[in-house]
């Protein structure tokens, strides 16, 4: 997948404009490591026993695949972690753990990349991906280069093509 940059430029009706795409140095990951990691995440987005299987898409064509995480937010003191840590339903709102998950759609030819970091949102799976879900879906929905006869193909590409 090539990143590119997008910016509207004038009034919000104004048409896009396509900014070149920055050139980045390869980091050097073999096509087997890549495969695993596109795997591991894939299967955390829909394996049922995958922490985010609940905010998968099931629609053909546009699966996406992804990574639960949190973030501590506070020190957890030696005497808490003897006592017993608090689950975040205990804390004030100001001390409950980020909620992030990273994703991209579709899984078979990447085309879109998401960030979700919800501040105290406490869960990734819970909190984090059905925002990023719902966001992925929408955009592959409204993509004007999506197929409408075979979902996850994008116009003018030949079966079995993709830039994955």
């Amino acid at each position: 997948v090539t990143p590119r940059l997008l910016r509207r430029q004038g009034k919000p009706t104004a048409a896009a404009v396509d900014v070149a795409a920055p050139v980045f140095d390869s980091i050097g990951l073999s096509p087997s490591a890549l495969a695993v990691v596109t795997r591991g995440m894939d299967r955390v987005s829909n394996s049922p026993y995958g922490t985010a299987f609940r905010a998968r898409i099931e629609e053909p064509g546009m699966a996406l695949a992804g990574k639960t995480g949190t973030s501590q937010v506070r020190r957890i003191s030696k005497a808490e972690r003897k006592s017993g840590v608090r689950k975040n339903v205990e804390k004030p709102w100001t001390e409950r753990d980020h909620a992030l998950f990273v994703a991209f759609a579709p899984v078979e030819a990447p085309r879109y990349a998401i960030a979700v970091v919800v501040e105290h949102g406490s869960s990734g799976a819970r909190t984090a991906a059905p925002i990023a879900r719902d966001i992925l879906l929408e955009t592959q929905r409204r993509d004007p280069a999506r197929s409408d006869d075979i979902p996850g193909r994008l116009v003018g590409d030949a079966p079995g093509s993709g830039d994955a």
